[in-house]
């Protein structure tokens, strides 16, 4: 499906730059205010990644639609518990 869907490749390259960006910044939290409460948002970036590339791969409707509810689920977490470790 990813060949034949501008949208999906629009999807998949935004989801990979906002996973890939908000594991770097969660990454130099945790050297700038080292405290456990950061590995909750690279854990939650880091699978939001893996699931991105996986988007890339995906063969059905259904299977793009959960792979990107869950992307969308997990970035919003890991902004949430990156700005929670930050306080």
């Amino acid at each position: 499906m990813y060949e034949e869907s501008a949208l999906l490749r629009q999807g998949f390259f935004s989801a990979l730059l906002i996973s890939t960006a908000l594991t770097a910044l969660a990454v130099l939290g945790l050297f700038a205010r080292p405290h456990w409460l950061w590995a909750a948002p690279i854990v939650c970036s880091v699978l939001s990644l893996i699931f991105a590339l996986r988007l890339r791969r995906a063969r059905t409707r259904g299977a793009v639609a959960i792979l990107s509810g869950t992307i969308l689920a997990l970035v919003v977490a890991a902004g949430c518990l990156a700005a929670r470790a930050a306080m």
